[in-house]
């Protein structure tokens, strides 16, 4: 058991990560300008689009990632725990960015579209 508190902690910040589409994300959408036209998207609704890339990430990991591992000796489930862990780090810091645009935007009295968290959503 106390070998696991490792994973644990590992797997401490992609959780806390996930809970932000929830959360952090919705509330940062509702600040946002969310007009298209006569069309408003409600903030909440950004969180389906995670759920769809979600989906299509499994597609493509399940039809082309497996079998490009499966070919080769293929790596063990520390070594995907490690892959996931890196991914979620170059998210983080793709997320970043976008929260430093929209912040300066903000600072200038300008007003940013809801689209701009896309890539967070997407990511």
């Amino acid at each position: 058991m106390l070998r696991l508190i490792l994973i644990f902690v590992a797997t401490f910040i992609p959780s806390a990560m996930v809970s932000q589409v929830n959360t952090l994300f919705v509330k940062q959408g509702s600040m946002l300008k969310r007009s298209i036209g006569n069309f408003t998207i409600p903030p909440a609704s950004l969180a389906a689009l995670a759920a769809f890339t979600m989906l299509v990430y499994y597609i493509v990991h399940e039809h082309v990632v497996v079998k490009l591992i499966r070919r080769s000796r293929g790596i063990t489930f520390l070594q995907r725990m490690g892959t996931g862990v890196a991914i979620h780090v170059i998210i983080m810091l793709i997320d970043s960015f976008i929260e430093k645009h929209r912040l300066a935007v903000v600072d200038n009295g300008g007003s940013a579209s809801i689209l701009i968290l896309v890539p967070e959503y997407v990511c």
